[in-house]
């Protein structure tokens, strides 16, 4: 199974292990079983108080807990259904934010395409992405991730110490970087698949247009490392 590990600009390294198949399929049963002793005992209460849906609307507003209860309790819920809480599982973004409602949102629209209706083929993107994503996932940019491996923690400084022994950054532009702009390149230079070197190249070519640093001689990946470590020099001395 593989882990996504990354590192911020704050130095903060978060660790997400994927969860499993199983993991996943348990709790989408567990919220089966949630919503189907729901519907149970709303069809009893029904019958025992002898009321009759009349409208749409009562037929809606009986039904849309059932409906929208993965939207609702991941949005209310920090990513967690119940049957999430009981697997140990969360929704959180590939690198590792909390999603946006919008990303919710997305992934609960796609249960169409994951789930029966399209013969549960988000099983099989799960079974075969590197994160374990399904379809919903993949569209949303976001993973399950078991929560006793999620790990975020301040890195030691002492992992940084080549930066506080006289180290001379080559870019002062570094300083001008954003931790958004930090973290993609530390996600770019971790890649491990055949796209690695187009970007690692595009990514350069921007960074050094966007920053005005036309007299680089250094290869690509260097350079990316340089202005990454200047970057870091930059952001340790604010932190010291």
């Amino acid at each position: 199974m593989a882990n996504s590990t990354i590192v911020t600009g704050g130095f903060v390294r978060i660790e997400q292990t994927p969860a499993s198949i199983s993991d996943r399929i348990f709790a989408v049963l567990i919220d089966y079983g949630v919503c189907f002793c729901y519907a149970v005992g709303m069809i009893q209460l029904f019958i025992k108080l002898d009321l009759d849906v009349h409208s749409f609307v009562e037929f809606f507003l009986w039904v849309s807990p059932v409906l929208f209860y993965p939207l609702y309790m991941e949005v209310l819920n920090g990513g967690r259904t119940l049957g999430k809480m009981v697997m140990k599982t969360r929704v959180v973004m590939v690198d590792g934010t909390t999603p946006s409602i919008g990303a919710y949102l997305l992934r609960w629209l796609l249960i169409i395409a994951d789930g029966p209706m399209i013969c549960y083929l988000g099983v099989l993107f799960v079974a075969v992405t590197k994160l374990n994503q399904r379809i919903g996932d993949l569209a949303a940019g976001t993973m399950v991730v078991k929560e006793g491996k999620y790990k975020n923690y301040r890195i030691n400084l002492d992992e940084y110490d080549y930066l506080t022994k006289n180290y001379k950054p080559t870019y002062p532009q570094a300083d001008e970087l954003t931790m958004a702009q930090s973290e993609l390149i530390s996600r770019v230079l971790t890649l491990r698949d055949d796209s690695r070197p187009m970007r690692i190249s595009e990514l350069a070519g921007k960074i050094r247009s966007s920053f005005g640093i036309n007299d680089v001689v250094q290869p690509d990946e260097e350079f990316l490392n340089t202005i990454l470590q200047d970057y870091q020099y930059y952001a340790l001395e604010a932190e010291i």
